[in-house]
Formats: structure tokens, sequence, C-alpha cells
């Protein structure tokens, strides 16, 4: 289950240096309900290895404000202290997957997704750091 975080939790936690996941909503915002079961899943299946939270943008104003969250949803991925990258609007789960993947590199050992040639990335979640059971794919 995503945890309802505060700014002082979530700041806590992105300065642990945690893999900390962020979803902005409110709720009159329609995309932002829908996204709620995307956010969860996400939750479930990695809530072990990463902090993975709601922050209500009506009820908590200090993160929305200083990482500038414009339009909701807006999910944000923390790595090490700090902000790796964004997603706005409703995705499904495997395109924050792939948002994470590009952004929250972890090893140069091996090509990962859409990386670039000669650019080695392993995405956030097959992380050591954050899956300790590795992903699908062979990282040597």
């Amino acid at each position: 289950m995503a945890l309802k975080l505060d700014d002082a939790t979530a700041q806590e936690a992105i300065k642990a240096g945690k893999a900390v996941v962020i979803d902005f909503w409110a709720t009159w915002c329609g995309p932002c309900i829908k996204l709620g079961p995307v956010v969860e899943e996400l939750a479930e299946k990695y809530g072990d290895k990463a902090v993975i939270g709601k922050i209500n943008i009506e009820e908590e104003t200090e993160l929305v404000t200083e990482y500038r969250v414009r339009n909701i949803p807006t999910v944000l991925f923390f790595k090490d202290g700090e902000l790796k990258d964004r997603s706005v609007g409703l995705v499904k789960l495997s395109d924050l997957g792939e948002t994470s993947s590009a952004a929250l590199t972890c090893s140069p050992t091996k090509n990962h997704g859409d990386a670039p040639p000669g650019e080695r990335r392993r995405s956030f979640f097959c992380c050591p750091l954050v899956n300790p059971a590795g992903c699908r794919d062979a990282h040597p």
C-alpha cells in the first residue's frame, strides 16, 4: 500500500538517500484518481525496496513548491537524495517503470531498456540497492 506522506516524512526519506517515489495528487483531480491504482500496484510490487507514497497537494505544499509541481498527477523519482526524474499525467505502470529506468541509473555495467549506445543503465527497480533479487536481465 502506498504511504500517505506529509512534507516532513517525505523530506526525511529523500534526505536519507532512499529510493523514493512520490505521487502528487488531489481529491478533485480525475486523472489523479485513475492513477491511484497504478501507484498502489507499484507500492505492492516494490514497497519493500523503496518508499512509495502519495502527497495530497491541498494538504501539503512545501514539496509542491520546492519541486515545482505545476500539474497533477505528477510522480517524482528520487535516489541518493536527488530528484532523478518526473512523470506528469495519467500513465500505466509500465510507463512509470520506463521513466524510472531512464532516470535512476545504478551501475554502468549493462545496457537496460532504451539506454543510448555507449551509455549503460539499470532500471530503478532492478538496481541491487533497491531490489536485491535483481531483475530478469543478467547483469555482470
